[in-house]
């Protein structure tokens, strides 16, 4: 072997050991619990997790595949389960929540229109969302709160409109001044906690719409696109470009970062949603790879 062609072997060799060594997760000791994705080996069809949603009483995970206009449903060892179209009702699906009777809400763009999805009868109802204010409501993400009321973003007009069981209108939560719009919601120990990817911030309003406060996130985010919320209150944002998740304290600040860039299990490439299980995991919805990174610590 020559001097040159060893040289680089061993330079090959190196780079691959620092690659296999190097951690996935870079800070507060993350680590992988579970992956949810097809298992293609076995004939299954590759999906595109857009978002999610979970049952915590029959410990499930529910992932949307927006592209193929789907649902699919997984246990808790990950297997899955079933895939679910409404019999090609569903066109493209953005959001989904479980209430407290077990049905599924979803939020259909394609349609314009909000899903109320019994899995046991299989019943199907549509609910055409309208305003007195405005020409066209747009649904997209979704919250829902112990009492069932379902919260929903609104894309056209960037606000969060809430509606009781019988889809009756009961509140609406504004942008606050300065604000672009909101792009990711969720609901924490009584309060609705409300992302806006444009100017980075996050607001915190009472569930009946009073805005209580505004934080500015670390403005070195690129484009931070959903939103989780852990038990002492630290922000987790995922920032699709950066291929990260980016942790701040409740007030904004900046705590640390983990994930990396890349299409091995355990980095992401496309982030599009974050949602804490029943178990306190963080699951990780990657599109263009395929799968559902979900870590604990």
């Amino acid at each position: 072997m020559s001097k040159i062609t060893r040289s680089t072997y061993v330079l090959v060799i190196a780079l691959c050991v620092a690659l296999l060594t190097t951690p996935l997760f870079a800070a507060d000791s993350w680590r992988n619990v579970l992956r949810l994705q097809a298992d293609v080996s076995a004939g299954a069809e590759r999906i595109n997790p857009f978002n999610l949603a979970i049952d915590s009483e029959r410990q499930r995970y529910y992932v949307i595949d927006a592209k193929k206009g789907q649902v699919i449903s997984f246990d808790n060892l990950g297997k899955e389960l079933a895939r679910f179209d409404a019999g090609g009702q569903i066109k493209q699906p953005i959001a989904l929540v479980r209430d407290k009777r077990g049905r599924l809400w979803l939020s259909d763009r394609g349609e314009n229109q909000i899903f109320r999805i019994n899995l046991q009868s299989k019943n199907i109802d549509r609910f055409v969302v309208k305003h007195q204010k405005l020409d066209l409501v747009v649904p997209d993400r979704l919250a829902i709160d112990q009492d069932d009321n379902l919260y929903m973003i609104d894309v056209g007009s960037g606000r969060i409109l809430k509606y009781d069981a019988d889809f009756t209108l009961l509140a609406e939560f504004l942008p606050p001044a300065g604000g672009r719009g909101f792009f990711d919601l969720k609901i924490r120990d009584g309060k609705l906690i409300a992302l806006d990817s444009i100017v980075k911030t996050v607001s915190f309003f009472t569930l009946k719409g009073e805005l209580l406060q505004t934080v500015k996130l670390p403005q070195e985010l690129i484009l931070p696109v959903a939103l989780a919320v852990d038990e002492s209150k630290n922000l987790y944002i995922l920032d699709r470009h950066a291929r990260k998740v980016v942790v701040c304290d409740k007030n904004g600040r900046l705590r640390y970062s983990f994930f990396s860039p890349g299409l091995l299990p355990g980095r992401l490439s496309h982030g599009s949603a974050l949602l804490f299980d029943w178990s306190g995991n963080l699951c990780v919805a990657d599109e263009r790879n395929g799968r559902v990174e979900i870590v604990g610590r």
